[in-house]
């Protein structure tokens, strides 16, 4: 798989009909579970924090990353098997 610059910037690819907007470095990065979840819980934490402390504005902002999250770590994340990391280095 080759990246041109736009692609670097925003892979974006289909697969099973679906349109991901993640680079492959992330999707790389984002493999281990462990990863995905601290991210959320961070997200999660941090909304408690403004909500806590009467800022609304910011409140809403971490709640908009808690929904991306999870639907980019949870409810589309496919996790890139062996063979498909075998298959990507014939290819080159």
């Amino acid at each position: 798989m080759k990246l041109t610059p736009m692609s670097f910037i925003m892979a974006t690819w289909v697969n099973q009909s679906r349109v991901r907007f993640m680079r492959e470095t992330d999707l790389v990065f984002f493999q281990p579970l462990w990863r995905r979840i601290a991210v959320t819980v961070f997200c999660i934490l941090w909304s408690v924090f403004e909500w806590a402390t009467h800022s609304p504005f910011w409140g809403m902002v971490s709640l908009g990353f808690i929904f991306y999250c999870y639907w980019m770590f949870f409810h589309t994340f496919e996790e890139i098997k062996p063979e498909d990391k075998n298959q990507d280095l014939k290819k080159d």
